[in-house]
């Protein structure tokens, strides 16, 4: 009897602690799961998503190189694109983009020491800033720029190159390639820029300029004959000019006349000069 009696109990404790489910309710799971799925997919495709120029999302986002709605992907780079025009185009670009660090990652030789560029460090910031000029020369921005698109891109390119010369330092004064880069290309931005019908892009080429002047005279020192004739003066000497743009003109020159030397360096190399 007591035998009977221990192995009733035995079989009366559940084995698992988890409680066991019920057909009816395991029934009642699965017939509520899709519903919900359904629901949720409902509920994702409902949402409007927007890019910063108001379109709105595509299958995939939007388009790595327009930004428009992308249902497609490239399958060579796994990107968002649009159209195969634009697949092209951006496959265009990362050929350039790897073309440019092929060419910069040669080891080249300093002006002066003749040592190697092989410090990471000046390899990297030489490849950046050369990839940041090459950025504000591309033909998209040349002429009037309508499209708030590349007027944002020319603003955030020229903020950055200006972060770099506000404080170069030794790195990039005493370089013969960082040199080379602001003379090449650089340079031939800033001249396309000086024109500018946005003053806010002028403004900043002006800041870029003082800085060029106040750690790369030596090396720019047509290029600054160009700028001071060609463009400032004839800027405060015509009265169609905004006022905007000679503010920024004559507080360029404010900012050189608190330093006496830099008043007569000018008056020496672009005024009285005769070489």
């Amino acid at each position: 009897m007591k035998e009977e009696e221990s192995s009733v109990a035995l079989f009366s404790v559940p084995r698992s602690s988890k409680a066991r489910k019920r057909d009816g309710d395991g029934a009642a799971e699965k017939s509520v799961n899709p519903t919900n799925k359904r629901v949720a997919e409902k509920d994702a495709a409902s949402l409007d998503l927007v890019n910063e120029l108001g379109i709105p999302s595509g299958k995939f986002g939007w388009c790595v190189s327009c930004r428009a709605s992308a249902n497609l992907y490239c399958k060579h780079t796994r990107h968002p694109v649009c159209s195969f025009e634009c697949k092209q185009r951006h496959i265009k670009l990362l050929e350039e983009a790897s073309a440019v660090h092929d060419d910069v990652s040669t080891p080249s030789t300093t002006a002066g020491t003749g040592q190697l560029l092989e410090e990471p460090h000046s390899r990297d910031a030489l490849l950046v800033f050369n990839k940041l000029c090459q950025l504000l020369q591309s033909k998209d921005l040349d002429g009037k720029l309508d499209n708030v698109y590349d007027v944002r891109k020319v603003l955030l390119g020229l903020d950055l190159i200006h972060s770099c010369l506000e404080n170069p330092g030794s790195t990039f004064i005493n370089r013969r390639e960082f040199v080379q880069v602001i003379r090449d290309s650089l340079c031939s931005a800033l001249l396309k820029f000086a024109v500018s019908s946005e003053h806010k892009i002028f403004s900043r080429t002006v800041s870029i300029f003082y800085c060029l002047f106040l750690h790369f005279r030596e090396h720019l020192k047509q290029t600054i004959s160009v700028f001071i004739d060609n463009f400032f003066l004839r800027i405060l000497d015509s009265g169609n000019s905004e006022y905007d743009y000679k503010y920024s003109i004559l507080e360029f020159f404010d900012r050189l006349s608190e330093n006496a030397d830099h008043v007569l360096e000018i008056f020496a190399n672009y005024d009285c000069d005769i070489g």
